[in-house]
């Protein structure tokens, strides 16, 4: 709300002054003061806020997958074939059609980590710790106890008899 108040002022006085066109962007770029401490309030009102919305928490799950589906370089690349930049800013509605191709994106992405999550549950979270146990006992079947080599490797213990007793389970 800040910025969008910043650049509406801004862009006005350069209309009406001609000058300061850079004032424009000012808080825009990277690691400016008022747009560090509007996120640090941000962050600090979130913390000690508690909210709980099944809607919200199921899109808050899903950003990160969002995220590694979209931008994927096979599906980033169908993204651009299926809806050309080109044409997009050519259009006589850019700023529509370019928010409906952000909405598509964001929502075909939502739907396939919605799938992977009801996967994930009907198979690995259904029993949580199967599949390692699974693999941990593959793995002594395989290769015996940890730690078995290294007993054999070093000998006996300084308080046996020097007999092998100590080398079994």
């Amino acid at each position: 709300m800040t910025g969008a108040v910043w650049l509406l002022g801004t862009n006005l006085l350069f209309s009406l002054t001609g000058r300061m066109p850079q004032m424009q962007s000012f808080i825009f770029r990277h690691w400016r003061l008022p747009m560090m401490m509007m996120g640090f309030a941000i962050f600090l009102l979130v913390m000690r806020t508690e909210f709980h919305n099944r809607l919200i928490n199921t899109l808050a799950s899903s950003a990160f997958g969002i995220f590694l589906i979209h931008s994927y370089p096979p599906i980033l690349l169908s993204w651009v074939h299926y809806n050309p930049l080109d044409k997009i800013y050519q259009g006589e509605f850019a700023f529509l059609h370019a928010m409906a191709v952000v909405l598509y994106v964001y929502v075909a992405c939502l739907l396939l980590d919605l799938i992977r999550q009801a996967l994930f549950r009907l198979t690995i979270d259904r029993r949580r710790g199967a599949c390692f146990d699974r693999l941990y006992a593959w793995s002594v079947h395989r290769f015996g106890k940890r730690g078995e080599h290294l007993i054999s490797v070093a000998g006996p213990s300084a308080g046996s008899k020097g007999d092998d007793s100590d080398l079994v389970d």
